[in-house]
């Protein structure tokens, strides 16, 4: 992974999460679960951290909707909404 910028992709609940998890590790994209930052909600307090190179086939592989999108920028954990 960049660590210069990630995707942060959060769900609805804790099985979103999970299934979302299995499905892009089975396709060989790497992901990490993490505990959802308070500046992106509350939704179900886990999200995904992948590489914005890896977004377009992680959203071939996902048959689970996303909640959101968000850019996380170095070290300093400033996130935005992302805009591919």
């Amino acid at each position: 992974m960049n660590p210069a910028v990630e995707l942060i992709l959060t769900f609805r609940n804790i099985h979103e999460v999970m299934d979302a998890e299995k499905a892009l590790l089975a396709a060989d994209i790497p992901v990490r679960v993490m505990p959802l930052p308070d500046q992106l909600g509350t939704d179900c307090g886990m999200c995904l951290r992948l590489d914005p190179g890896d977004y377009g086939q992680a959203r071939r592989v996902l048959r689970i909707p996303v909640s959101g999108v968000y850019t996380r920028q170095g070290a300093g954990k400033v996130y935005a909404p992302w805009q591919p």
